[in-house]
């Protein structure tokens, strides 16, 4: 009703009027906020994307050790394809590895005594 002329309205046309106006904000209002969570979820999903490629997975110098140790193991390579600095960083490995097998093996061996130990005192105190 944008007339430059006064138009007399009774009161069922205020009405619907008023209730035009009500629902046109409402709806103009409903579709903004869409709108700005559309945004907002577009954004996290370009963030989450880029997060994605920026991950990167670093292997640790124990485990390239590792890795190189399983491919000579396989048979993938040979001692001769690592540089000094590699066999070196690899006899290292072994030795440490021969020393926690050596510390296992006396653990082992010793709960193992013990356990002869025990049952021995039981059969002497059996009888």
């Amino acid at each position: 009703m944008n007339s430059l002329m006064p138009v007399k309205e009774n009161i069922f046309d205020k009405i619907k009027n008023f209730f035009k106006n009500l629902f046109n904000r409402n709806i103009v209002e409903d579709y903004e906020i869409e709108t700005s969570e559309d945004i907002v979820e577009n954004q996290q999903q370009i963030k989450n994307s880029i997060f994605a490629e920026n991950i990167k997975v670093e292997e640790t110098e124990e485990q390239k050790l590792l890795k190189l140790q399983r491919l000579i193991r396989e048979k993938r390579i040979s001692e001769q394809d690592l540089s000094i600095e590699e066999r070196d960083k690899l006899r290292k490995l072994y030795k440490s590895q021969i020393q926690n097998l050596k510390k296992s093996i006396m653990q082992k061996r010793n709960k193992i005594m013990k356990i002869k130990y025990e049952q021995e005192r039981k059969s002497h105190a059996t009888t």
